[in-house]
C-alpha cells in the first residue's frame, strides 16, 4: 500500500501458505515464486534467519515478549504492533510512513480511508441491529471493544452484543433475546448463511425471518486489521440496508478500493 514493498526481505511463514497466498502472490513476483525467506510468523521467530537478513527494522505483534528481547538483545529495531481499534490502524500506517519515508503516501491512504467510510455513515438512517458470528462458532461473537464494532458501527449499524468484551461466547436464548436485524459471517469455511437459516433454534430471529444473513467476502477484502476494513463496512451497509444491491456492484466497490491501496484490482 505504501510502494515501499521492495524494501521487504523477509515475510511471515503463514504467507505462503495460507489462503492468502494467491492475493500477495498477484502483488508481488517474489511471493509468488516463494523467493522472499519466511524466518517465523506470530507463534515462533528464528532468531538466526533474522539475523541472517540483516534487516534494519522488524515488524512483530506487541505480545511477541521473547523474540522482542531476543532481537533487540542483538541491536535489531523492532516496530511492535497492538491492532485494538481503527485509530490503531491508522498510526501503523503513519508510522511506517514515517519509517519508510513514505509519509505522503500514508496519509493520502489514511485519507482516502476516512472518506469512504464517512460518505457510507451519512447515509444510515433507523441504524439495524447486527450481530457478527466468528468462525470459531455459532454463538461465538465480537463486543463493543472490538475491531469487528468499528465496522458495524461505520456501517450505521448497532452491534447487537452490549457487552464491553472483545470477543465473548453466548448461547442459542442470548441471540433469541438480542433479536438482530442482520447476521454477519466472517468468511469461513466452518459455516455459511444456510447453516444459521437451518438452525431450527434461530428461526423466530428477525434476521433469519427476513433473510437477512450475510458472509463477509474472503479475509483478504476484509482484513480487519489493514485499511481494507473499508470493503467490510461498504459490505455490511449495503447488504443490510440496499435490499436492491447487487454482486456486480459490490464486486465494482471492492476493485475501486483494492486500486487505490495496491494500484490493481487483482
Amino acid at each position: 500500500m505504501l510502494h515501499a514493498e521492495t524494501t521487504l526481505v523477509g515475510v511471515s511463514t503463514n504467507m505462503y501458505s495460507s489462503s492468502l497466498y494467491p492475493y500477495y502472490a498477484a502483488l508481488d513476483d517474489r511471493i509468488k515464486n516463494k523467493s522472499i525467506p519466511v524466518p517465523g510468523n506470530w507463534d515462533f521467530v528464528n532468531l538466526e534467519s533474522v539475523i541472517a537478513l540483516q534487516p534494519d527494522l522488524v515488524i512483530v505483534w506487541s505480545s511477541q515478549n521473547e523474540a522482542i528481547e531476543a532481537l533487540e538483545s542483538h541491536h535489531i529495531p523492532v516496530y511492535a504492533v497492538m491492532l485494538n481499534g481503527v485509530d490503531d490502524i491508522y498510526k501503523e500506517i503513519t508510522d511506517f510512513g514515517i519509517l519508510l519515508n513514505k509519509q505522503e503516501r500514508a496519509d493520502t491512504l489514511i485519507t482516502f480511508t476516512k472518506n469512504q467510510i464517512a460518505s457510507i455513515n451519512k447515509t444510515a438512517n433507523n441504524p439495524l441491529s447486527v450481530y457478527f458470528l466468528w468462525s470459531s462458532g455459532m454463538f461465538e461473537t465480537a463486543g463493543l471493544k472490538s475491531t469487528v464494532n468499528n465496522v458495524i458501527v461505520s456501517a450505521g449499524c448497532i452491534n447487537a452484543c452490549q457487552s464491553e468484551q472483545e470477543h465473548i461466547s453466548i448461547n442459542a436464548e442470548t441471540l433469541i433475546k438480542w433479536n438482530p436485524d442482520v447476521i454477519l459471517l466472517w468468511s469461513s469455511d466452518s459455516h455459511d448463511p444456510t447453516d444459521v437459516m437451518n438452525n431450527s433454534s434461530l428461526r423466530m430471529v428477525k434476521a433469519v425471518r427476513s433473510k437477512k444473513i450475510f458472509e463477509l467476502p474472503s479475509a483478504f477484502d476484509c482484513d480487519l486489521w489493514t485499511l481494507k476494513y473499508q470493503f467490510a463496512v461498504a459490505f455490511l451497509h449495503e447488504s443490510a440496508y440496499n435490499n436492491s444491491y447487487s454482486v456486480e456492484s459490490l464486486r465494482s466497490k471492492r476493485n475501486s478500493i483494492m486500486t487505490f491501496l495496491y494500484g490493481k484490482p487483482f
